[in-house]
């Protein structure tokens, strides 16, 4: 089960190093396996641990992680890519809609903010997000398999966090 916002205002930035930022808050409460706060928690990554949930704080979005969901509240202005790789052409509001917890999420991997194994769990988001914005499975889990096998580098790489 994902609760995935799907309208929300996103602003097309011309000439920048991002190309869309939100023009309003999203919060998007995603379905999690209780194994990923268990390792969040062995490995001892950035954050806040309190009583069974994990929190990490930055300027533009917040991430918790408890037993069986997470919570990413993402604040007006975050900029991110949108699907990339992907010719504009086709950058459907679906896609970039789906595009942004995914980037989020690999943004907080590359921070230190979540292990590197939750590259699982937010490809799975992309997927579900990409369906329950209309997208086809076959389709949907064409798009997946690709960010899985590329998205390795975006991952391991702190300077892609935007920071």
């Amino acid at each position: 089960m994902i609760n995935i916002k799907t309208q929300f205002n996103v602003k097309y930035l011309e000439k920048d190093k991002y190309l869309y930022e939100l023009s309003e808050d999203a919060t998007y409460f995603l379905q999690a396996d209780a194994r990923l706060l268990f390792r969040v928690n062995e490995w001892g990554y950035q954050g806040e641990k309190n009583k069974g949930f994990y929190t990490y704080e930055h300027k533009y979005f917040s991430i918790t992680v408890a037993a069986h969901f997470v919570i990413l509240k993402i604040k007006k202005g975050y900029r991110w890519n949108g699907p990339t790789g992907v010719p504009r052409l086709f950058h459907f509001k679906s896609f970039v809609e789906a595009s942004l917890p995914h980037d989020l999420l690999y943004q907080a991997i590359a921070l230190g903010a979540l292990p590197r194994f939750a590259r699982c769990f937010t490809d799975t988001v992309f997927y579900r997000a990409l369906r329950a914005g209309g997208w086809f499975k076959p389709f949907a889990w064409a798009a997946e398999r690709i960010v899985n096998v590329f998205g390795f580098f975006f991952a391991r790489n702190p300077k892609m966090a935007g920071e």
